[in-house]
């Protein structure tokens, strides 16, 4: 729908061209932002819509003002984009005309935004390129809705492959010192029950009036044996708003799956260790510091390209708490050492 709109668009301005004098009112009824360039690329014509989504305005005519009226442009992968490199350019020194192609926008003011461009190219009676047109459209919203829709199938792929792991070494670990099907199974539906409570948790986006140490055992209890913890926890007394403890409880999960997968709770001996601390500045703010340190698993070895999981804790304690986040791939064991900020 949006290809066809785009294109009638384009339609519509080279009938306006076709006429000696292309009035001003014309230009902004149309329903697209729309800028017209000279043969040497020279702005010359342009209508509100192109001034909204540049967030400024050029000077018409001017020589430094060629081929875009934008402050900067980008390519989709990031990389800059010269005026004089982009689609526009290229149209008026080659008369090829481009269809839905994006670019990236930036304002004055930093901000960026992906424009869907289409330009054709305007000659004369002799075949000559006398100038072209460009009828584009800011499809930011529809490019973040395609990055998050594709990161939630990328995390429901995820959480998927990791809740078929966690029960496989939850049915090994129950396994491992039962001596008769009598005792497996009522330890291993207890690790099942508490781990479809931490993905109610997950799945809520809630959690109030818990503390710290509340949401680690929640997510150790599905690997916890009593007579042999293999996880370690020590710490004050930490109340977690709704908000961090949510963020917490995914990063925890995350480490005690790679922990079940890979590390030290898919063997016997494996240990982990958790640690944690809280510190005041004489400004009164307060710091959350955090330890997780793996030990006596399978070698660890760094690895080649950062995996969604990976991702998601430096993500999750850097991006979503504003806080710091070390991940450490030591051959003894995986460590994590963090630092958050607590707030209000």
């Amino acid at each position: 729908m949006t290809v066809d709109y785009a294109n009638e668009a384009v339609s519509a301005c080279n009938s306006f061209m076709a006429l000696a004098d292309l009035h001003q009112d014309a230009m902004d009824a149309l329903p697209q932002a729309v800028y017209l360039c000279a043969g040497d690329g020279r702005v010359v014509r342009f209508n509100q819509k192109a001034v909204e989504l540049w967030g400024r305005v050029p000077r018409l005519g001017g020589p430094e003002e060629r081929f875009c009226g934008s402050y900067r442009l980008y390519r989709t992968d990031g990389t800059f984009l010269p005026h004089d490199q982009c689609p526009m350019a290229t149209a008026l020194r080659t008369g090829e005309s481009f269809h839905n192609q994006e670019v990236v926008v930036e304002r004055p003011d930093g901000q960026r935004l992906t424009a869907l461009v289409n330009i054709a190219a305007l000659k004369d009676a002799e075949g000559r390129v006398n100038g072209a047109i460009n009828c584009f459209q800011d499809i930011t919203d529809r490019k973040q809705a395609e990055d998050r829709r594709r990161n939630l199938i990328e995390e429901l792929n995820h959480r998927i492959k990791n809740t078929c792991a966690i029960v496989l070494s939850m049915a090994t670990n129950s396994a491992r010192n039962a001596a008769s099907i009598d005792e497996f199974m009522p330890r291993f539906e207890g690790r099942l029950v508490a781990l479809s409570q931490t993905h109610v948790l997950l799945n809520e986006g809630r959690q109030r009036g818990a503390t710290l140490r509340d949401l680690l055992m929640q997510q150790i209890e599905p690997f916890q044996d009593g007579d042999n913890p293999q996880v370690r926890i020590e710490g004050p007394d930490v109340e977690m708003p709704p908000r961090l403890a949510l963020a917490l409880s995914m990063v925890f999960h995350e480490l005690m799956t790679n922990a079940a997968k890979y590390g030290p709770l898919s063997v016997a001996e494996g240990q982990i260790a958790v640690a944690w601390n809280l510190l005041s500045d004489p400004e009164g703010d307060r710091t959350l510091t955090l330890q997780w340190v793996e030990r006596n698993g399978p070698p660890v070895a760094a690895p080649q390209r950062s995996g969604f999981g990976t991702r998601l804790i430096k993500r999750t304690i850097t991006g979503g708490l504003d806080g710091q986040a070390e991940l450490l791939f030591e051959p003894a064991g995986l460590q994590l050492r963090a630092s958050i900020p607590l707030r209000n």
